[in-house]
């Protein structure tokens, strides 16, 4: 494995989870797709904060690299290098 930050130590580290919901809206079913850290459903700003703090335009965007690279439900680690947590 290769080191990201060789000069850094990890801060803070949380569970992510990434999927998609079901819910009957009007014309059927329609989909969202929700972020958890440490078991905690992410507010649509936070959720646009942290996938801008990643590189990301938006959340859409990690969304979609998230689905396409890995698929959905995804569920790993956030590696923070500062103290920040969600």
């Amino acid at each position: 494995m290769t080191k990201i930050r060789e000069d850094a130590t990890a801060k803070v580290v949380q569970e992510v989870g990434i999927k998609r919901i079901a819910f009957q809206g009007p014309g059927g079913w329609k989909y969202r797709t929700v972020m958890l850290l440490d078991g905690r459903e992410l507010t649509p700003l936070e959720c646009q904060e942290l996938a801008r703090r990643d590189g990301f335009g938006d959340f859409y965007e990690l969304q979609e690299w998230f689905d396409n690279n890995h698929g959905l439900p995804f569920t790993g680690q956030l590696i923070c290098w500062t103290d920040l947590r969600y």
